[in-house]
């Protein structure tokens, strides 16, 4: 149906998946730690990462290969997910065509139009997971959105309740 928002909420089981992130800076560096928690195997390839991303490739966390991304690395991996976001709008875009043509899952950071995937706001309590994102890319309103949230989950959890 054209028109219609054609995204649809799943909870993937991402233990054991390899994900390639193309790029390692700010927003690389958030979502590599929450995917590490979800058990994920992570492959960063850039030029330069955060202090944080070099300190869990120290640890044996991730890999991480100091250089640009090669067109080629996309096949050579197999990623189940290609995470972008080089700040380059061209290479995005290159790297975003080739990963869906090999048939692996594109979530671009620095365009949406380029994604199969977004990455969510994610609230998490003792029995109960959820994740909202912004049809929009309302950012400002979805995290006001998402403290609210996690102080109720966090409330209905302590006081016995069950939301």
């Amino acid at each position: 149906m054209a028109g219609t928002f054609g995204f649809f909420p799943f909870f993937f089981d991402l233990r054991q998946r390899r994900i390639l992130f193309v790029g390692g800076g700010r927003i690389s560096e958030g979502r590599v730690e929450k995917l590490l928690a979800a058990g994920a195997d992570l492959h960063v390839i850039a030029p330069s990462v955060t202090p944080k991303i070099q300190e869990l490739h120290r640890s044996g966390a991730l890999q991480w290969t100091n250089r640009r991304i090669e067109l080629s690395d996309l096949t050579q991996e197999a990623p189940f997910l290609v995470h972008i976001a080089t700040g380059d709008p061209a290479v995005d875009e290159a790297v975003a065509q080739s990963a869906k043509a090999a048939g692996i899952l594109v979530l671009a950071a620095g365009d949406r139009t380029l994604c199969d995937v977004w990455f969510p706001a994610i609230a998490k309590g003792k029995d109960f997971t959820g994740a909202v994102v912004s049809q929009s890319g309302n950012h400002r309103a979805l995290k006001a959105l998402m403290h609210k949230f996690r102080r109720w989950l966090n409330e209905e959890e302590a006081s016995g309740g069950n939301p």
